[in-house]
Parts: structure tokens; sequence; C-alpha cells
């Protein structure tokens, strides 16, 4: 297993720990960003690594040697989010420049540009198929982009704030997305219906993070006993 680390500044460390192949802990410095990294992302293979960082580059390093491999540029602005396809082929990053870039790994090249957002983008997935990208915006917006066509694919509203964070359960049929709003809302990817939304209030006793009741999409009223399932759901436990 390895482990990846963005420090401040423009230092990236990956720290390996302990494994057949490396005898004893180790690190590797890998430097060249302009400002500090943002976002990290391990190719399937776990032989490279995907860095976004706020001077506008994508870069591509290999994890045993810190050499860094490819330099993506296209972004006008801070990169916030990266992700790799699990076909080792693709990747993605999306910025505050609003719009999402497709790129090739093995070129450097960029493929695509989705574009559509109307504020920066904070989080992006590739779906296990690799079929889409779901994109988590500063708009409140999560949207699902077709790869292949090169298009929007779905938009699925209902935040209240900025969205954050963006991820598929493993059977592909989900996406759950969180936000500015502290909720957790999960969608299927095909209606566009938000199936289960969790809040994430603070407690004054404590001040740390309890879940308020789940929420039934059908009548937006508690529904008892569904956190569990929802929680089977985002770990890819359930369909």
């Amino acid at each position: 297993m390895r482990t990846a680390l963005a420090v401040a500044g423009a230092l990236l460390v990956l720290v390996i720990p302990s494994s057949a192949a490396f005898q004893g802990a180790s690190s590797v410095a890998c430097q060249g960003h302009g400002g500090p990294v943002t976002s990290l992302a391990f190719t399937a293979d776990s032989q490279n690594l995907l860095s976004g960082s706020t001077d506008g580059t994508v870069r591509l390093w290999n994890v045993l040697t810190g050499r860094e491999l490819r330099r993506m540029e296209g972004h006008k602005s801070p990169v916030r989010a990266v992700t790799t396809a699990s076909s080792g082929q693709l990747a993605a990053s999306g910025g505050d420049d609003a719009a999402i870039r497709l790129w090739d790994l093995a070129t450097g090249r960029q493929v695509r540009t989705f574009t559509g957002h109307e504020g920066g983008v904070r989080g992006l997935a590739f779906s296990r198929d690799n079929r889409f990208i779901a994109s988590a915006g500063a708009d409140g917006a999560v949207r699902i982009w077709d790869v292949g066509l090169g298009s929007e694919f779905k938009r699925l509203a209902g935040h209240s704030g900025a969205v954050n964070a963006v991820a598929w359960t493993t059977d592909g049929q989900r996406v759950v997305s969180g936000g500015a709003d502290r909720t957790i809302r999960i969608w299927d990817s095909i209606t566009s219906d938000c199936e289960w939304i969790t809040s994430m209030l603070l407690t004054p006793s404590s001040n740390s993070a309890a879940p308020s009741s789940p929420w039934s999409p059908a009548t937006c009223a508690p529904a008892s006993g569904s956190l569990s399932y929802a929680a089977r759901i985002m770990c890819g436990l359930s369909s």
C-alpha cells in the first residue's frame, strides 16, 4: 500500500510502507509544482501518481523515482480536483476555471474539455466502467459527463451550497455527493432521483458532527432505519 501526502508549498511526498518490494518504509519527494498541491490520485496500478496544483498544471509522477513523467497544461486557474480511470489510460482534472479536462496519460495530450459548471470544480470521479465522470461544483450542482460523447449526461440538483466531494458506488449505479450544506446525498445516476439525504449537524455539547435523521426521497420525511441502508449503499455493499 502506498500513501501520498501534499505538503505546504510545492513539495509532494510519497510515503511507501514496508512490503515485499520495499525493505523498510521509505519516501520519495516529487518537486516541480510552482504552487501548493491541491489534489492527488494514483493510477490503477499504483505505479504513478497524478497531482493538481494552484499553479494550474496537472502532473504525472513515477512513485519509485519521484521523476515527473508528464506535465499537462490547459487550466487557466488553480486545479482543485484530479481523478484517474481504472483503465490506466485517462485522467481528468477540474479547477477554478469551471472546466473539466480529459487527458491521455500516455502522451499528456488533452483529449476533451467539458464545460457547464457555473463555478469552480471541487471534486471528480470516474465511474467503474470509465464511461462517465461525476463532478462536484461550487455552483451547487453535481454533473455526470459522458466520456465517449464529450457531453453532459445528467445534472443532479439539490444541494443548497457548493458541492465539495463526489464518488461512485461500486455497482456504478449511484453517485454520492457531499457539500457545504452539510448533507451527503445519494443519487440514481440514470433517473437523477435523490434517493437519500443524510445531514451532518454539529451537536452543541460536543461540537462534533452527528448525523441527523435520513430523509425519504418521496416525502422528505424522516425515514426510520434507512441510515444504515444508505451507509451500505455508499460502501457498495447493497443495491
